[in-house]
């Protein structure tokens, strides 16, 4: 990481503390530490440790049975999580050594359809449909200036509606709902869930940048992904 990088990924981080009751919800109702449930899925214990992750269907039913009883709006959790889902594409996560298994953003279980709003001020920076098995599916990536810095944010596993009209450089209003969650056959097969990711720098990248990390890279992309603002 050069050293403008690492600076700007140390001040963003900061910045982050200092603002951060400025940054809104992106579900409704807004997201609280009493109202979410913390998943987990790289923990031996939890809730769908014993369904297969290919059988969507079977672990969205586990999660949302799981919100019901205990009365939550949402599973939430992931960041910096080492895991061994990505082992389903090798092609794109790689392996043994080179093995991608750090979660570079936070995961939002809810189910399809479930509309997801800007959580700042931001115009579109990129968005694209990244279709392939494990992959983020239709993803939109906004852009937001917050204490003279320029930063990111990246919403993975949409629906493909989600793309429909969308302009690069368009206008998007704190709290406007400009997405929806999409299901498994749009996702990248994935149960459905929010993919939510601050990013520092794009490094160049549109529609798409790297959700998770080898371990030897995850000092490098943490820093440059902060863990996002929820609540």
């Amino acid at each position: 990481m050069s050293d403008s990088l690492r600076a700007k990924g140390e001040k963003f981080h900061g910045l982050i503390a200092e603002h951060r009751a400025e940054f809104g919800s992106v579900l409704r109702p807004a997201l609280t530490a009493e109202n979410v449930l913390e998943l987990h899925i790289s923990e031996s214990n939890n809730i769908v440790a014993d369904v297969p992750m290919a059988d969507v269907d079977r672990c969205w039913e586990t999660i949302e049975s799981e919100l019901r009883r205990k009365g939550k709006v949402a599973a939430v959790g992931g960041y910096a999580e080492k895991r061994t889902a990505y082992r389903i594409n090798p092609d794109l996560f790689g392996e043994t050594d080179e093995e991608r298994c750090i979660h570079l953003g936070t995961d939002i279980w809810v189910e399809e359809g479930t509309r997801i709003y800007a959580p700042l001020d931001a115009t579109i920076h990129s968005f694209a449909d990244n279709a392939s098995l494990g992959n983020y599916g239709p993803t939109i990536i906004l852009e937001h200036t917050l204490g003279g810095i320029t930063f990111y944010s990246l919403y993975g596993h949409l629906s493909r509606a989600s793309l429909v009209d969308k302009k690069i450089g368009k206008s998007v209003a704190k709290g406007k709902a400009f997405a929806t969650v999409g299901s498994p056959s749009e996702n990248g097969n994935w149960v459905t869930h929010l993919h939510y990711q601050f990013i520092t720098d794009m490094m160049g990248n549109e529609g798409d940048f790297i959700g998770v990390s080898t371990e030897a890279e995850a000092d490098f992309y943490l820093l440059l992904c902060p863990e996002p603002v929820l609540f």
